[in-house]
């Protein structure tokens, strides 16, 4: 659409949820190709856009950002119409690191429901470009969709959360136990937790997915790559952005984090990796440091599974006492671990909590300490729930 500026829409509109998108840049002259998103009603590159001379554009509007890309890049979309924001991922040469980076470079926009010309509800994703020999390519675009819930479950959630937060508040000043329905509510939490097949990243996306953390699930992804070597979880990788490390799979695809990398963890379709390994630019180290995550025992249960606990005997662990001088500990504990493996806290193991409860916190049995991580896990996520909702202001 649009005469000097034509613009190409998706067919998918977003009005709610966080959504990522990645357009390969074939071919493009200076300040000619415009990657973002706009309104179904858009022309003329009339919407929220990151062009290619290191500017992002709003309705005609033009503000310095990010940096220059060109031929041969990857640009990825971060659009979240939950909080109204859009942010764009250079994938590709830094002129100033002289090397390939992964680079987010922040959110571009605020207020996109209401900072917009249109009056329609949804975003689509837009292409702009200019000039003849200007080409963009979706056809092996990696993307990655979260879809929020509707008002009234946000609500509910947001009000279980500061129900949560009430009653371990209550809990810190009277130095009671949790309630007993809230330790019985977050059982099936730690039910989840004790598979240790399962473990939880923050993606590129900019939300967290859970991957399988198996090696036959890692192989089954990899395809004739892993027939001519076999992969497992915790292995060592070279890329062309430095090292990386593979942490499972999901939809099919492996997984992978990148070592220094603050983009989060992404992922190679089978078809990707194939062409990847083949052109030398990813290489799998044989041997080297064995999988991070607990592997399942040669009669396939879980080896965790003879510690798991029962509802009650879960109950009656977050029964026992704790003061606040041992929630310190244990989430020092929780960071040093954290750090040491690179993982998101909420990745970290029942086995890795285990082998080090005793040394941490000696008072306590390691079922007490795995008990009081679910807890303070969920008093996280319930924060991270209410708070976005809650006056800071005075009254």
């Amino acid at each position: 659409r649009g005469g000097g500026r034509p613009t190409v829409l998706g067919t998918r509109g977003f009005s709610r949820g966080v959504h990522y998108w990645e357009v390969q840049v074939d071919s493009a002259k200076w300040g000619s190709v415009f990657i973002g998103v706009a309104p179904r009603d858009a022309s003329n590159w009339q919407g929220y856009g990151f062009l290619n001379y290191r500017a992002t554009q709003k309705f005609g509007n033009e503000t310095m950002y990010g940096s220059y890309y060109s031929e041969g890049d990857t640009v990825g979309v971060l659009l979240d119409m939950d909080h109204g924001t859009i942010a764009f991922v250079k994938d590709g040469e830094d002129f100033y690191a002289g090397k390939a980076l992964v680079r987010n470079m922040g959110i571009a926009y605020h207020n996109l429901r209401r900072n917009r010309r249109s009056t329609l509800p949804a975003l689509y994703p837009a292409l702009g470009m200019k000039s003849r020999g200007d080409q963009l390519s979706l056809r092996r675009s990696r993307w990655y969709s979260w879809t929020s819930g509707t008002p009234d479950e946000k609500l509910g959630n947001a009000l279980e959360a500061l129900r949560l937060m009430r009653a371990w508040r209550m809990r810190a000043s009277r130095g009671d136990p949790l309630p007993r329905v809230v330790a019985e509510r977050l059982y099936p939490s730690y039910r989840h937790w004790m598979d240790s097949q399962r473990a939880r990243y923050k993606s590129r996306a900019g939300v967290e997915v859970e991957v399988e953390a198996t090696d036959e699930a890692v192989c089954a992804a990899a395809g004739p790559v892993a027939e001519a070597q076999p992969l497992y979880v915790g292995q060592r990788l070279q890329t062309r952005y430095g090292e990386g490390k593979i942490v499972g799979a999901h939809r099919g695809c492996v997984w992978f984090t990148l070592e220094g990398s603050e983009t989060g963890a992404w992922y190679w379709t089978t078809e990707q990796l194939v062409d990847l390994v083949g052109a030398g630019m990813v290489s799998i180290e044989s041997g080297g440091d064995e999988p991070q995550l607990a592997r399942r025992a040669s009669d396939g249960s879980s080896p965790r599974a003879s510690s798991l606990m029962s509802r009650e005997a879960f109950t009656e662990a977050l029964a026992q006492g704790w003061t606040d001088r041992e929630d310190e500990q244990l989430t020092r504990l929780v960071n040093r671990l954290s750090d040491a493996l690179s993982v998101d806290p909420f990745s970290i193991t029942a086995s890795e909590i285990a082998e080090r409860a005793a040394a941490a916190l000696p008072d306590k049995s390691v079922l007490q300490v795995q008990a009081r991580f679910v807890a303070l896990r969920a008093l996280n996520k319930a924060a991270g729930a209410a708070l976005p909702l809650v006056s800071l202001a005075r009254p």
